[in-house]
């Protein structure tokens, strides 16, 4: 199962997370089974308020859905 979590920063599992999903400066994907872990810069954070990077198929090509 992959896990998404809005983080205040880019420090992988042990970042804090952060109160509001849509403007969180970071993203930590978690892939439980895989036991890997991913982190996105939301380069939108203070001007859109919903995760626009995050469709539900891989058509950024991020390579983690």
């Amino acid at each position: 199962m992959k896990v998404c979590v809005p983080t205040q920063e880019d420090k992988g599992i042990n970042s804090l997370a952060y109160g509001h999903f849509g403007s969180a400066p970071y993203f930590i994907i978690r892939d439980t089974d895989q036991g890997e872990t991913k982190s996105i810069i939301n380069n939108k954070h203070e001007s859109t308020p919903c995760p626009w990077f995050l469709p539900s198929d891989d058509s950024l090509g991020r390579g983690i859905y």
